[in-house]
C-alpha cells in the first residue's frame, strides 16, 4: 500500500494486467456501504469498477470491499498454483470465469489442486 501526498489518495499497486487492480479508495472520502451479494453483509463498496466491462460494473454494484480482497487472495492462489500466465488469454479467460464464479455463483470455482503444481500447460 503507498500513500500518495499530492492528491491525498491511498492506493495498492497490486494488479495482474491494466484492467484488474484493487480499488482505489480516498483517505478522507468514507466509501458507501452496500449489501453484498456474494457474503450477505453490509460492507463498504468498492471505490470503483476493479474491471473496465460488464462484470467490473455488477461486481462494483454488488459486492464488497472485503469480498473482492478475498477473491484477490484466490485469484492470486490459482494463478500461482496452476502456473498461469496472465498474460496469455486462456488464462485471462479462465481467470474471469472463476471470478464470476466465485461472486455470483455462476458455475463451479477451480479447485485448487497442490499437486499438481505448476505443472498445467496451456
Amino acid at each position: 500500500m503507498q500513500y500518495c501526498p499530492f492528491d491525498n489518495v491511498v492506493y495498492a499497486a497490486e494488479y495482474i494486467n491494466s484492467d484488474v487492480f484493487l480499488a482505489i479508495t480516498q483517505k478522507d472520502q468514507p466509501m458507501a456501504d452496500i449489501k453484498c451479494e456474494r457474503c450477505g453483509q453490509t460492507n463498504p463498496q468498492l471505490a470503483k469498477p476493479p474491471l473496465r466491462n460488464e462484470l467490473g460494473e455488477r461486481i462494483y454494484e454488488l459486492i464488497c470491499q472485503r469480498c473482492w480482497e478475498q477473491w484477490l487472495r484466490y485469484q492470486t492462489a490459482l494463478i500461482n498454483h496452476n502456473g498461469l500466465d496472465v498474460r496469455d488469454k486462456d488464462a485471462r479467460e479462465f481467470l474471469t470465469a472463476n471470478m464470476a464464479a466465485y461472486f455470483f455463483k455462476t458455475g463451479e470455482t477451480e479447485e485448487i489442486d497442490t499437486t499438481q503444481q505448476g505443472k498445467i500447460s496451456w
